[in-house]
């Protein structure tokens, strides 16, 4: 499956709701899109396990998007950056990068990508 983009959402110590938000601003901004949403909790064990039995997670996915939550022990969001962009990330897929907080608007997501894309030819 070719993938149009990979989106990574950063969390530490937001509240599980504010990360559902977030999480489902950015699937609305990737819909049409074949992606990849992986949201990266470092450091609280707790939120990742809060976020992954909320039902509201998968509200908004379409059969195009994936949807991986993943923990990282240590609380530093460097380092969690580090470990999307070294093991976790997909080759060659142009990804962006949202903090757990942040609301992208519905158009976002496709226009960052065209902005990316027409400054690397």
């Amino acid at each position: 499956m070719r993938l149009d983009c990979a989106v990574s959402i950063y969390s530490s110590r937001e509240t599980c709701d504010v990360l559902l938000q977030t999480v489902a601003a950015a699937l609305k901004s990737a819909r049409g899109l074949s992606s990849i949403v992986d949201v990266i909790i470092n450091g609280n064990p707790a939120l990742a396990q809060a976020i992954v039995a909320d039902p509201r997670l998968v509200a908004d996915c379409t059969q195009a998007t994936r949807l991986r939550v993943w923990g990282v022990a240590l609380g530093d969001k460097a380092h969690a950056w580090n470990v999307y962009v070294h093991q976790i990330a997909p080759a060659n897929t142009d990804c962006i990068c949202i903090d757990g907080y942040v609301r992208v608007d519905a158009p976002s997501i496709p226009l960052l990508l065209t902005t990316l894309r027409g400054q690397s030819s």
